[in-house]
């Protein structure tokens, strides 16, 4: 898609958001994007790293930095700068960062804001944001805190009082409660997950107190915050990279061990010398760094109880303990954006990068086929899908509450719902963006392939029936009394 020469396109006020799991391609999409603008539009685009770890100034391979032939001419800003030896907060971080847009703006530059670190993001985008929420210093867990954590009340309703806490129950008494919720508050039954106790005992409760439905609360709340002004400061494209953990958690570990054969050893015993004896705070509280405090910091090794051990042996246990915490670290990550753009209803497009990862995989053990369809599946499952969205973005006026917004915003709950997919053993997605991304991935489309393979073409098509008892979409293949259909 090609925007049209006699549409004007202004950079003032509008950002790209590229957030998502570690590992799963965000700095590349984003350079990519860039460049394609470029060359199709002639528009100028300069990226805004929003990463903890990238922010600490040295250790390119621990932090993942992109080289300067990975940047390909792309302009990269709060890129190695911060001091490792020092916590660097998410205040300072949205200080260093407005700076940066405002002189974007000046320069009429499309900001590119990308990273995993989801609460750098919230910190510099929301209108809102209460600085006061940070109870955890975004050093301290690079990735992994400051704002939008599991135990947070929920942003929506942080003036009320929070419920008293209960034990957490057994599971049936947590199926009752859910079916409960379902009666009570459908829409919001619809957008949680049947196992977040937490939630769903919360709104309950909100229920129980005020005799309103939090989705309610919710919505009045947000009606009355379009009168300020929306949840976001500019108006936002926002785009979260994930894929299956089937395919994500192989390539993580891949991944360290790459970083390994880079020189990663050598990299850290730098880094523990030069900054010995401030080795407690800002990069060496970071995924990648803590596991092998015991290996290069003076003393630690007899403090752990490690001293009989050899540092080959420490090591190897340090790879292993950095291998399972980046992978929890991806799960994390996916649950506080998910929360964070239901609970402030951002529009945001999921990019289902399972296909892309898929094939660097199969490349990497040997298959020549693989690897010479990466591009192919690149091009296909990513650029085709981001670029003609982020260019009807720049091409509509910013609307009046800035930001787009997802259907419970626009006052049509009746819209959100789950949807199940019987052909995909009845997985359950919250959200027509969940359902949407679900539809277009490569494991749904290899499965209606190999159904209309099988079976006649006509007798392969989706088809929905609603359950409005539980506000559900269910759809399986036709049969004669279907009536809405959908193609794959």
């Amino acid at each position: 898609m090609m925007m049209e020469t006699s549409k004007k396109w202004e950079a003032g006020g509008k950002v790209l958001v590229i957030l998502g799991a570690t590992g799963t391609g965000k700095t590349k999409v984003a350079i990519e994007v860039a460049q394609a603008l470029r060359d199709r539009h002639g528009i100028s685009c300069e990226v805004i790293n929003c990463d903890v770890l990238q922010c600490y100034s040295g250790s390119p391979i621990v932090t993942n930095k992109a080289t300067p032939e990975e940047q390909r001419g792309v302009r990269h800003h709060l890129i190695g700068f911060a001091d490792p030896r020092k916590d660097f907060t998410t205040q300072e971080y949205r200080i260093e960062a407005q700076g940066v847009l405002e002189d974007l703006r000046k320069r009429n530059v499309l900001p590119i804001l990308c990273g995993g670190s989801d609460y750098y993001a919230k910190a510099l985008l929301s209108r809102h944001f209460d600085l006061s929420q940070v109870t955890t210093a975004p050093g301290t867990a690079p990735g992994d805190g400051g704002g939008g954590g599991e135990d947070e009340d929920d942003d929506a309703l942080e003036s009320n009082e929070a419920p008293p806490s209960r034990p957490d129950a057994d599971g049936a008494d947590l199926e009752d409660k859910y079916k409960q919720l379902q009666e009570v508050d459908p829409i919001s039954a619809a957008w949680l997950h049947p196992n977040n106790t937490r939630r769903i005992r919360r709104y309950l409760d909100i229920y129980e107190t005020t005799g309103v439905p939090a989705s309610e609360l919710f919505k009045r709340q947000r009606v009355a915050s379009k009168t300020k002004g929306s949840t976001l400061l500019y108006h936002c494209c926002v785009f979260f990279l994930d894929a299956d953990d089937s395919v994500l958690a192989p390539h993580l570990r891949a991944r360290v061990g790459a970083m390994i054969e880079r020189g990663m050893e050598e990299e850290l015993t730098d880094l523990y010398a030069r900054c010995h004896p401030d080795t407690e705070r800002g990069i060496f509280q970071a995924i990648g760094v803590k596991e092998f405090r015991h290996v290069f910091s003076p003393g630690q090794a007899e403090e752990a109880g490690r001293e009989d051990r050899g540092s080959g042996e420490m090591i190897e246990e340090g790879v292993e303990e950095m291998k399972k915490n980046t992978i929890r670290l991806a799960k994390r990550q996916r649950r506080r954006v998910q929360r964070w753009v239901s609970d402030q209803a951002i529009g945001c497009s999921t990019v289902d990068m399972t296909g892309v990862i898929r094939s660097k995989l199969e490349a990497s053990s040997g298959n020549e086929d693989a690897g010479r369809s990466r591009q192919a599946i690149w091009k296909e499952e990513v650029m085709d899908r981001v670029l003609p969205r982020v260019e009807s973005f720049l091409t509509k006026r910013s609307a009046a509450t800035e930001g787009e917004t997802a259907p419970a915003e626009a006052g049509e709950e009746t819209n959100w719902r789950t949807y199940q997919c019987s052909v995909c053993n009845g997985r359950v997605f919250r959200g027509p963006l969940e359902w949407e991304s679900h539809r277009n991935s490569r494991a749904h489309r290899k499965r209606m392939s190999k159904l209309r393979k099988q079976n006649k073409p006509a007798a392969c098509t989706l088809v929905e029936a609603f359950l409005p008892d539980i506000n559900r979409s269910v759809f399986s293949l036709s049969t004669k009394s279907s009536n809405k259909q959908q193609q794959g």
